[in-house]
């Protein structure tokens, strides 16, 4: 089996963390199911993953201080979706709007030390 590519690894995990962009919030019913008990539930397992988010801390593609937060998110997501999973829970529970938050705090720290880098 081939290794995904560090650079494949981090557009996973961006992608993963973009599923809890408040854009979707105004989706219909049904792609917003979509989006959080179809996509999102799948690739925060992978993409959240403590090899994942490690892997790109290693190799200093994503900063070390957003680690912890990653790994964190990923487990609230899983309690998430097995226990408030109905589609006003998802738009409206506070614990799905601090899920949305600490995604974004990711985000920006990401975006952070890009700029930093170039």
């Amino acid at each position: 089996m081939e290794e995904i590519t560090l650079e494949k690894s981090l557009d996973f995990y961006l992608e993963t963390l973009d599923h809890l962009d408040e854009k979707y919030l105004s989706s219909s019913d049904e792609d917003l199911k979509k989006i959080i008990l179809e996509e999102l539930d799948a690739d925060a397992h992978t993409f959240l993953h403590h090899v994942t988010v490690n892997r790109l801390t290693e190799n200093n593609i994503i900063p070390k201080s957003v680690e912890k937060d990653s790994l964190e998110l990923r487990e609230l997501i899983r309690k998430l979706i097995d226990t408030k999973y109905k589609i006003d829970e998802i738009r409206f529970d506070k614990n799905w709007i601090e899920a949305r938050e600490i995604a974004k705090k990711i985000l920006i720290e990401i975006e952070s030390k890009r700029k930093r880098n170039q």
